[in-house]
């Protein structure tokens, strides 16, 4: 959800799902001697369609940052991360298969985590990544960001991003979890440096505008916010934001979940409207989206209670006659 940098997400419809500890688990990392190679293992596993419960993509120079913190001996190579969930026999064929795979795009023989402190250990350097990143430059801070796109163009973006990088010359690890089209970029600048300020943000625009080119989304995981909410209209259309943002102006007059102090000074604040990590999900109707799923407000104290009015123009799922509700709405309390 939509839920960074100072926005707030109102809930309404929220279901839990339990699911029992799996009779086997097993971790693996397998390197590769391009980015290109990993991602194209990722994109086969998934076509084969097989189960694999989690898949991070880490890149020479995040192994490297690994090695120097963590004190891992990884080989610093572009590197899969695999963890596997089933039974005994379920486990075994899994990853039978995803080493053939790796095998074909001339990744190197797995090295297996079974034991849960192995498999921890593991794990704990793929979560270190970030402070293992910052540490690579000293002082310096990490401007992350991060994308999604549809499995079939992840290569293509990576690859893209790679250029790109290389000409901001900006030290840019890249993680992702590769099995969602999801990847970040880390970009460590000095925070006292405006020249490479402005490079690593001119960077996550350019990133953010190949995703959408790539039919994917400008964020993955991190949310809209502030830094993005001008990307979208170019990816949802002046549609779906004109459905969005009168509902949230009528929040923002009629609730005390906003501080008018707090409120962007821009006529147009962030929509409301909900970023999916899952960039190859079906296109539901906005309406669907809207009310189904919940308002995004800006600048709000999360710990801050209040009653909400009662939603009665928000229980019908007609995109068009809801837009013309709001349209109406929207009028009469202008004139008022």
């Amino acid at each position: 959800m939509v839920g960074s940098e100072g926005t707030l997400g109102i809930i309404v419809e929220l279901t839990l799902r339990l699911h029992p500890l799996p009779e086997s688990i097993a971790s693996t990392v397998s390197t590769f001697p391009s980015i290109a190679d990993a991602v194209n293992t990722v994109i086969q596993t998934i076509q084969l369609g097989v189960p694999v419960a989690r898949m991070e993509l880490l890149d020479a120079l995040t192994i490297s940052a690994l090695n120097q913190y963590s004190k891992t001996t990884l080989r610093e190579e572009p590197t899969l991360f695999f963890e596997f969930h089933g039974s005994p026999g379920g486990v075994q064929e899994q990853t039978t298969q995803v080493a053939e795979l790796a095998k074909i795009n001339h990744g190197n023989d797995f090295e297996w985590a079974n034991r849960p402190e192995d498999r921890s250990r593991l794990w704990q350097a793929r979560h270190d990544a970030l402070w293992a990143a910052i540490n690579l430059k000293p002082g310096s801070r990490g401007l992350s960001t991060d994308v999604c796109v549809p499995i079939s163009r992840l290569a293509d973006c990576i690859a893209e991003t790679l250029a790109d990088i290389a000409k901001a010359k900006l030290p840019s690890p890249i993680v992702g979890h590769v099995g969602d089209g999801n990847f970040h970029v880390v970009l460590l600048i000095d925070p006292n440096d405006t020249d490479e300020t402005h490079r690593a943000h001119a960077f996550a625009a350019r990133l953010a505008e190949r995703a959408i080119r790539m039919e994917g989304t400008c964020t993955g995981e991190h949310g809209v916010g502030l830094g993005k909410r001008e990307y979208l209209i170019p990816e949802h259309g002046i549609v779906a934001i004109d459905v969005c943002e009168p509902s949230k102006q009528r929040l923002i007059r009629t609730t005390s979940l906003i501080q008018e102090k707090s409120c962007h000074p821009l006529e147009r604040l962030t929509p409301c409207l909900p970023i999916v990590k899952h960039s190859l999900r079906p296109r539901l109707p906005i309406a669907q989206i809207v009310w189904r799923q919940f308002f995004c407000l800006n600048s709000v104290k999360a710990s801050r209670r209040a009653v909400l009015p009662a939603p009665t123009f928000f229980t019908s799922f007609d995109p068009h006659q809801q837009l013309l509700t709001l349209q109406t709405t929207q009028r009469q309390r202008n004139a008022a």
